[in-house]
Parts: structure tokens; C-alpha cells; sequence
């Protein structure tokens, strides 16, 4: 599975970009607990991202990321529905977010299948359970002009898509930029992040996606400081090449990203609302745990910015 998607170490790093706020508060004790990123996709095999919780006011520096956050000595293993399992290793590589996950190597992602994912750590037993779906395919993919700017140089991936009205259908989007100056190292969010039919099952279904889920820890090197709109910004713009991933997921999946989207759209840290996020990660032994484990059925695109739009 190629450049694998950041969302929850970026929103694990938002902490530390954060506006600062004198206030005088008495911070509960800290336990340390676990973040879980973990995907299976369709036809790939799994890739799993451990990370250790830090306290709230943690100097957290980017060289020494291996030791301070990432988990590298946990037991993670995989079993699909007819019983068979896989036992992920700990490998480093440039698809993972922060370059190190567990990766698998028996099982590939198959459709309509169920996936349990088992992790010890520490005496620590985490448990979680995803399905890959069938995949989705796009009717459109074009750009359009950005609303509100005169600038026929700049503009957003509009998609549209056929919805099946016997299924509840929950879909989720990435995107992934490339260009002169940089290339994506991994997949980014898109907002939305995941759509559901509820509202409109069995219509025609359209979305403008907007590039969302940058963060400073993986913004390429060769960018200078002043030009980091080029990386950071939310719409694409005449030169790039867009590469767009259209994923059909599963209810529990769905209910995690929408609720991350939630309050990071409304300008919020959605860690720090932690009971309204929907993670679909329990913890076995009581320990503190957060994150997603989500089976993906994808479709990728690519369209090229090579026309001014008039």
C-alpha cells in the first residue's frame, strides 16, 4: 500500500502547534496510552502505526521521534475471517508517516472480508475490527475555478459519483500533489474527509475536494519558509498533477473520520474533546487508547493542471 495516510500522527503533532494560552490549571495525571493508525487496503497488505501518548506539555523534537513517540517493540497481528492470521513487523519506510510502521506480509486485503487487529504492548491488549468493502468509481474528475477569485491559475478537484440506493454507503477521499517543487510522500486528507448517502441514497453524488491534513512535520525540505503556502495550501493550483483516492469504507470507519472532521473544521484540536471522537480502538486491559483501525476498497485517480482555466 503506497503512501500511507497521516491523519492521526498529524493530529497527534497538532497538539504542539497549538496557540498558546496563559492560564493556570491543574492538569490531571498522565498515563501514558496508545494511538493506533492502521489500514488494510484492498489488494495491499496491512501497515499499522503505534505511537506513545505524551504529556500535554512533552518537548517533543523531530530527530528523536523513534524514541519519544513510536512504539517499536509490540506484538501486532491481523486475523481475517476464516481464521487465518498475520503478524506484523516492525519495518521503516518512506510510506509510513513518520517513516516506521508494522507491516504484514501473509494476508492481503480482500474484499468482503472482516479484519480483526490484535496488539500487546507492555501487558497492554488492544483489539479492533474493520471490513473492506467493494470499491467505487468516480463518474467525474475535473478542476474547477475557485469561487470568489479572479485567478484562472488556481483551482479545486471536483468528483462525482453514483450512489447504490440498496446499500448505505460510506465513502472517504485523498489526494496526493505533485509538481516541480515537491511530491507528496503520503496520501492527504481531504475535507470532507468521509461522506455518507443518509441524506441522499441512490443520487447522484457530487463533491469539491479541498487538500487538507499538511502539517509542518512533513513538508518537504526543499520548500523555503516564505514559499510554504506551495505546501500548505488548501487548492491546487496550474503545474500540478493531483492524484485522488476514492475509498469505500465501513460505518465504524466512517464514524471516526467524521468525527475528527468535525471539530478540526470548526478550528478545534479534536484531541482535546477526546469523548466525541469515535475511535473503534478498545482496549482489553483499561488502558488509554485512541485511533482508527480501517479497511479501505480503492479507486485512484490522477488529473493534470496543464490549462489555465478560463
Amino acid at each position: 500500500m503506497k503512501n500511507r495516510f497521516n491523519l492521526l500522527i498529524v493530529l497527534l503533532l497538532s497538539l504542539f502547534y497549538a496557540c498558546e494560552t496563559e492560564i493556570d490549571v491543574a492538569l490531571p495525571e498522565y498515563k501514558e496510552g496508545v494511538v493506533v493508525e492502521g489500514f488494510i487496503e484492498l489488494g495491499e497488505y496491512a501497515e499499522v502505526s503505534l505511537y506513545k501518548t505524551l504529556p500535554y506539555l512533552a518537548d517533543i523534537q523531530l530527530d528523536n521521534l523513534l524514541e519519544q513517540v513510536i512504539i517499536q517493540d509490540a506484538l501486532v497481528i491481523i486475523k481475517n475471517g476464516g481464521g487465518q492470521t498475520d503478524t506484523l513487523q516492525l519495518v521503516q519506510s518512506d510510506e509510513a508517516p513518520l517513516y516506521w510502521f508494522y507491516q504484514g506480509s501473509v494476508l492481503k486485503g480482500e474484499a468482503n472480508t472482516q479484519y480483526e487487529l490484535q496488539i500487546e504492548w507492555k501487558g497492554q491488549k488492544y483489539v479492533a475490527t474493520t471490513s473492506i468493502l467493494q470499491p467505487f468509481q468516480l463518474d467525474t474528475l475535473r478542476i474547477d475555478p475557485l469561487e470568489g477569485f479572479n485567478n484562472d491559475s488556481i483551482g479545486r478537484v471536483y468528483v462525482t459519483w453514483k450512489d447504490d440506493p440498496t446499500v448505505r454507503n460510506y465513502s472517504f477521499f485523498r489526494q496526493k500533489f505533485a509538481n516541480d517543487l515537491y511530491c507528496d510522500r503520503t496520501w492527504i486528507t481531504s475535507m470532507p474527509m468521509a461522506l455518507d448517502d443518509v441524506t441522499f441514497p441512490g443520487t447522484d453524488m457530487n463533491l469539491y475536494l479541498y487538500r487538507f491534513g499538511t502539517s509542518p512535520w512533513f513538508k518537504p525540505s526543499n520548500i523555503p519558509e516564505a514559499e510554504g503556502w506551495e505546501y500548505f495550501r488548501p487548492v491546487c493550483q496550474y503545474g500540478d498533477t493531483i492524484y485522488v483516492r476514492a475509498s469505500a469504507i465501513d460505518e465504524a470507519s466512517y464514524q471516526f473520520l467524521n468525527s475528527v472532521t468535525i471539530p478540526l473544521y470548526f478550528g478545534d484540536n479534536p484531541l482535546g474533546y477526546p469523548p466525541l471522537i469515535h475511535s473503534n480502538i478498545k482496549s482489553l486491559t483499561g488502558d488509554p487508547c485512541f485511533g482508527s483501525w480501517i479497511g479501505t476498497a480503492s479507486t485512484e485517480y490522477k488529473i493534470i493542471f496543464d490549462r489555465l482555466l478560463r
